[in-house]
């Protein structure tokens, strides 16, 4: 083979090969540039999901500190002007001093505000027939956005593209307390 056909060759099949290499670089920059967003929307996915239940968590404490103080206020400290309904079952008296004064010393920094007496329901359940043995205090918790709370769902962007709309989502727990006799 004469010497300029071989070099003719070697330098067509070096060619070759960096011609390879470049279309495996820009297919593997094409897969990377569909891939990145994807990626992104699912970690902001999981970041929504997560502030969900840290959320549900924080509201659910709530509950049951709500929940117990009333029914120690209830029962040991003698608060029955809680109960609209006096001795008897019934919903928690929201004009009661002590009532406001339990509920509105709860709060929670970024989740219940002090003096967030909306997002509060309380019902007191006592035994007036043999079928309830047990009195006991039932506490409804709803986050509701608002002054010094952050929204939720949350708009990392503030953007309409990745914005979770869950309109009239409403993250709430409810907790019952057994009220103690002293």
């Amino acid at each position: 083979m004469p010497y300029n056909l071989h070099l003719a060759m070697r330098m067509n099949l070096r060619q070759r090969r960096q011609r390879i290499r470049g279309g495996a670089i820009v297919e593997a920059s094409g897969a990377v540039a569909l891939l990145v967003p994807l990626f992104m929307i699912l970690l902001l996915s999981i970041a929504e999901i997560s502030q969900y239940f840290v959320l549900k968590q924080q509201i659910a404490y709530v509950a049951r500190q709500a929940a117990q103080e009333l029914a120690y206020g209830y029962g040991v400290m003698g608060y029955t002007s809680m109960n609209s309904a006096g001795m008897s079952s019934g919903v928690a008296n929201t004009r009661d001093s002590n009532y406001l004064n339990i509920i509105n010393n709860i709060a929670v920094p970024g989740v219940i505000n002090e003096s967030s007496n909306p997002q509060f329901k309380a019902s007191f359940y006592i035994p007036n027939s043999p079928s309830m043995s047990q009195s006991y205090v039932q506490v409804t918790v709803s986050y509701k956005s608002g002054p010094n709370l952050p929204s939720f769902p949350w708009n990392p962007l503030n953007s309409t593209f990745a914005s979770f709309s869950m309109v009239g989502l409403t993250v709430g727990s409810a907790c019952s307390w057994p009220i103690p006799h002293n």
